[in-house]
C-alpha cells in the first residue's frame, strides 16, 4: 500500500492549508498536530499569522511537486 502524502491526509481532514511555492503551511489543531507527528521525519516549525498559530513543513506541498511531474 502506498503512504499517504502529508498534504494528502491534511485535505481530506479538511485542514486549513496554504503554501508558498513547495513549503506546506497547515493551521495548527489538535488533529493537523497528530497527522504531522505521524509523518516523520519532517521538520516542521511553528509561527503565527493572523492571530493563529500555523505550521511550516519545508518541502511537504504536494501539488507544487506535482505540477513539476514529482509524486509526493
Amino acid at each position: 500500500m502506498e503512504t499517504q502524502a502529508i498534504y494528502d491526509e491534511l485535505k481530506a481532514c479538511g485542514a486549513e492549508i496554504d503554501s508558498h511555492e513547495s513549503d506546506l503551511y497547515v493551521r495548527e489543531t489538535p488533529e493537523t498536530k497528530a497527522i504531522i507527528a505521524r509523518h516523520k521525519p519532517y521538520v516542521a516549525s511553528r509561527f503565527y499569522s493572523k492571530g493563529a498559530l500555523w505550521v511550516e513543513v519545508p518541502f511537504a506541498f504536494a501539488p507544487w511537486w506535482r505540477r513539476r511531474g514529482c509524486t509526493a
